[in-house]
């Protein structure tokens, strides 16, 4: 084969290669906008910088967050799903201070927002907002802890859960590769669930225009 032959293969592969990949990045697209509709997963702000959108949920069990707030069986609750559009592209090398800064800047303006429309009441009330965190170690971590999320570790006790879990997870990873690809040699999935909670009363607090 001669040279020029075999640079056309090559290219050829590459660009084949591409289009398979935005193939399947759109078809994670659309299961994503599918989910969103199926679990009630809504914006509640029009701000570009706001990484959040939130579906309402209920207490599985009750728990005391570290502000003192109880948390009953069945009490409502808020939601939080990254907003994947708008999280701030990682670097190909990996999290770098400046992607760092624009993350936390952009949590700290999503849960303005969100305390502006609690405060307005244009959102469902609740008690408390939860996180599911489904990777360890990855970069959002410290800059959603760094805003007044207490982490709580729920590990699975039943063949089911561990099913739903691993399904979440994979799900998460494909989310991840479709999005926001160069994360995802950043991070490692794990079995555990861990859950970021704030009260009600501490995002009014820490986030609202008024103390509350």
């Amino acid at each position: 084969m001669s040279e020029n032959a075999t640079i056309c293969t090559i290219i050829a592969a590459e660009a084949w290669a591409r289009a398979e990949a935005g193939w399947l990045r759109h078809s994670i697209f659309a299961l994503d906008a599918l989910l969103r509709r199926r679990y009630g997963i809504v914006e509640f702000t029009a701000r570009p910088d706001c990484i959040l959108r939130i579906a309402r949920a209920t207490a599985p069990r009750a728990l005391e967050l570290s502000d003192g707030t109880r948390i009953q069986r069945g009490d409502p609750l808020l939601d939080l799903h990254l907003w994947n559009e708008h999280v701030p592209t990682i670097p190909p090398g990996g999290p770098t201070l400046c992607w760092a800064v624009t993350a936390a800047h952009r949590a700290r303006t999503s849960l303005r927002a969100l305390a502006a429309a609690a405060q307005a009441g244009t959102v469902p009330e609740f008690v408390a907002l939860r996180g599911c965190l489904r990777f360890d170690g990855r970069p959002l971590n410290a800059p959603f802890a760094s805003c007044g999320f207490d982490t709580i570790a729920d590990r699975p006790t039943t063949a089911a859960e561990w099913l739903h879990d691993l399904g979440e997870n994979c799900l998460t990873g494909m989310l991840l590769w479709a999005f926001n690809p160069a994360g995802l040699g950043q991070a490692r999935l794990i079995r555990a669930r861990r859950y970021l909670w704030m009260s009600r009363a501490r995002l009014l607090q820490r986030h609202g225009s008024t103390k509350a």
